[in-house]
């Protein structure tokens, strides 16, 4: 029984975790949004990615301001992120 259990929780840490999907919302539309240091769209829609599980850096830029947050994304999670320049 012992040994089932260990490689069952081998298994587990071994297997890669599921990603994560982040959809970005941000106004106004000619903003400019990238994750990770990648550009991704633009605010004229919603913006959705698949990430992995973990720490990402987003970043929107409007007309020469900007805006920079970490968002954590776990496995499997749906997360929504929103920012509106006034």
């Amino acid at each position: 029984m012992h040994a089932f259990i260990i490689a069952t929780s081998l298994y587990l840490a071994a297997t890669p975790k599921a990603p994560g999907q982040l959809t970005i919302e941000v106004k106004p539309a000619n903003c400019v949004v990238m994750v990770d240091g990648k550009k991704k769209g633009t605010g004229a829609k919603p913006i959705v990615v698949k990430l992995p599980a973990g720490r990402h850096v987003v970043r929107v830029t409007h007309k020469g301001d900007a805006h920079e947050e970490d968002v954590v994304v776990k496995p499997g999670e749906k997360k929504t992120w929103k920012w509106t320049f006034e």
